[in-house]
């Protein structure tokens, strides 16, 4: 859990006032920096099972996320050591050596550094990236825990190695599904919903939740239940 900003600002999530559906327990693989379609999606569960036991799958969104840059959208990706062909997610290690999280903080930096709600957040994703996480799962689940507080989620993190089939009572449909290869038109989770970028004139939909964030601040979770197509 991360320390909220002090200052005379309530940059948590605004919670929705309406009745919320029954939500579901649902199986997902842990993004870097995920999308706006993942959080519409978790915006539904009661609770999320993250598989820790799957096998790492490269040019992921488990290790890349998308932003919108001064002149275009940007890719910002995590290079892990390696053969991670076969590895297990929680194994795969992240490189160092050329410094890319030092990059990935220039680059939210120049993105976003004139977004209303920059000062006020930006830090806690910089602590993150700082710490250096030896293992690619650590970072994500650290970024993931962090979105959740600051969006106010009312959401149960769990972990679970079991495979999709041996987890009773869990849906299973959508592990995976949410991938970089398709677009989330192909889908049924997520619809575009615009709110102000900073750069360009067309609106870019679903990329990562740090643009919502930086750019609406409190008002991200109002944003993200108009974006919402209800799954189940």
């Amino acid at each position: 859990m991360y320390c909220l900003p002090t200052r005379n600002l309530d940059l948590r999530g605004v919670e929705e006032s309406k009745e919320q559906p029954d939500r579901e327990r649902v199986l997902l693989e842990l993004h870097y920096l995920p999308c706006l379609e993942y959080f519409a999606l978790l915006r539904q569960c009661s609770e999320v099972i993250l598989q820790d036991g799957e096998t790492f799958q490269k040019q992921s969104y488990r290790n890349r996320c998308y932003l919108r840059g001064p002149n275009k959208v940007q890719i910002l990706s995590v290079p892990v050591s390696g053969n991670t062909r076969r590895s297990n997610i929680k194994e795969v290690t992240i490189n160092y050596a050329e410094k890319w999280h030092l990059e990935h903080i220039q680059s939210l930096r120049s993105a976003y550094g004139k977004a209303p709600y920059f000062e006020y957040y930006f830090e806690y994703f910089e602590q993150i990236l700082l710490k250096k996480n030896k293992f690619l799962w650590d970072l994500n689940r650290d970024i993931l825990t962090l979105c959740l507080d600051l969006l106010n989620f009312d959401i149960k993190i769990s972990e679970s190695s079991d495979t999709p089939v041996d987890l009773k009572e869990v849906d299973n449909r959508y592990y995976g599904l949410i991938n970089r290869k398709t677009s989330f038109l192909d889908r049924n989770i997520y619809q575009e919903v615009g709110y102000q970028q900073l750069f360009g004139n067309n609106f870019v939909p679903n990329i990562s939740i740090i643009d919502l964030l930086f750019c609406e601040g409190p008002n991200a979770m109002s944003i993200i239940g108009q974006s919402t197509i209800r799954c189940f």
